[in-house]
C-alpha cells in the first residue's frame, strides 16, 4: 500500500507512566521509576478501514489511542495522521487536525454531560472548535436521522436515554464535524447483545456511506470479527500479532491470539475446544517479565521465550507476528 493510502502511521511509539516521585525514587535507589504503559507499538491505517485492536484489561490499548489523539503524552516515538506529523504540535496547530479524528468513548452514559440536553450534546463540538453554525436546529435533526434517533429526544437528558440511545447520542457527537478517522473504546460495552448488532451495523454503514476510517479498541473478539477487516493484538502494551482478521481466526499466529479465540463462547455446547484457555492474569506493567512477556502464561513456552524477548516479523501472508515459535510455523 502507498503512502497515499495511509491516513495514521504510528512508528515505534512509547508512552511511560512515572510510579515514583523525584525525591521517593531517589531514596529508594530507583533509578528508572517510570512503567512503560506502551513499548514500541508501529502500526498503520489505511483511508476507509476499519482496524480492530484486541487485548485484555491492561494490555494498554486505551493508552495507545490516547496517546494518538493527544490525550495522553508519549515518551518516544512518532504519529503522522494524513501525511502531517503530529506529535510536538502546539494546539494552534493541531487544532484543525484534531477536527478530522472524532472520538466514541467507552462508557455510552458517563461519557455524556447529565447536565446538558441531547441537543446541546451533539452540537458541542462546533462549540469546542469554533466551527461556525448557521442552523443549529437544522444540523441537529441531521445528526439525529444520521444515527436513527427521533428528533423529540433533543429535548432529554442523558439519564432519560437507554443504552443504546445514549451510543448512539455518541456516535453523532463523534461524527458532528464530519472526521475522516473514529476512534472507537469498546463501542458496544454494557450493551445488550441486540443492540450491541444495531450499533456494530449502524457504523458500518456510516463508515460506507461517509467514507470513513476506524479504530475499534475492545476486548472482545466476536466485535472485531464483524467489523473489522484487519486486527492487532495487544499485550502488556505490544502488539504480538497483526494482520487480516480473516486468518487470524482461521489459523492464529502467537498462542496469545490462540487462547483468546478459544475463550469465545460458542453456540454448539458439543464444539469440542482443542486450544488451551488463558490461565492467570496479566502481569502487572511494573514487574513485566523477562524475556517474552507472555510466556508465563504460555503453554507452548520454552527456554528460549523466558529470556529473549521476541521481535516483530512479517510472514508471508501480511502478518506479522511477535513469536519466536509463531503457530503456523509448527503445523
Amino acid at each position: 500500500m502507498t503512502d497515499d493510502a495511509r491516513l495514521l502511521r504510528v512508528e515505534d511509539l512509547h508512552v511511560r507512566f512515572r510510579t515514583h516521585g523525584a525525591l521517593r525514587a531517589a531514596m529508594a535507589g530507583n533509578r528508572d521509576p517510570f512503567l512503560d504503559a506502551v513499548a514500541g507499538i508501529s502500526l498503520t491505517l489505511d483511508r476507509g478501514e476499519t482496524l480492530g485492536i484486541v487485548g485484555e484489561s491492561g494490555s494498554g490499548k486505551t493508552t495507545l489511542i490516547r496517546a494518538i489523539i493527544g490525550l495522553t503524552d508519549i515518551a518516544a516515538g512518532r504519529i503522522w495522521f494524513d501525511g502531517a506529523e503530529i506529535i510536538d504540535r502546539r494546539d494552534a496547530a493541531f487544532r484543525p487536525l484534531r477536527r478530522q479524528i472524532g472520538m466514541m468513548f467507552q462508557d455510552p452514559v458517563a461519557s455524556l454531560s447529565p447536565r446538558k440536553t441531547v441537543r446541546s450534546l451533539v452540537l458541542e463540538p462546533f462549540r469546542i472548535h469554533d466551527v461556525e453554525l448557521g442552523e443549529p436546529e437544522t444540523r441537529a435533526d441531521e445528526l439525529m436521522d444520521m444515527v436513527g434517533l427521533p428528533h423529540t429526544l433533543l429535548d432529554s437528558y442523558p439519564h432519560q436515554l437507554s443504552g443504546g440511545q445514549a451510543r448512539r447520542v455518541g456516535v453523532a457527537r463523534a461524527l458532528a464535524l464530519r472526521p475522516r478517522l473514529v476512534i472507537a473504546d469498546e463501542p458496544t460495552a454494557g450493551l445488550d447483545v441486540s443492540v450491541q448488532g444495531e450499533i456494530l451495523n449502524l457504523m458500518a454503514r456510516l463508515r460506507d456511506a461517509l467514507g470513513l476510517s476506524y479504530v475499534i479498541v475492545t476486548h472482545n473478539l466476536p466485535v472485531i470479527r464483524h467489523v473489522s477487516a484487519r486486527l492487532a493484538i495487544m499485550y502488556l502494551g505490544r502488539i504480538v500479532e497483526e494482520g487480516p482478521t480473516r486468518a487470524a481466526f482461521a489459523a492464529p499466529l502467537h498462542p496469545y491470539t490462540r487462547a483468546l479465540i478459544a475463550a469465545v463462547p460458542r453456540p454448539d455446547p458439543d464444539d469440542a475446544r482443542s486450544a488451551p484457555l488463558l490461565t492467570g492474569e496479566v502481569p502487572s506493567l511494573r514487574d513485566r517479565p523477562a524475556g517474552c512477556a507472555f510466556h508465563p502464561r504460555c503453554p507452548a513456552a520454552q527456554q528460549r521465550c523466558r529470556v529473549e524477548a521476541p521481535a516483530m516479523r512479517a510472514m508471508s501472508d501480511a502478518r506479522r507476528v511477535a513469536c519466536h515459535f509463531p503457530l503456523a510455523a509448527q503445523r
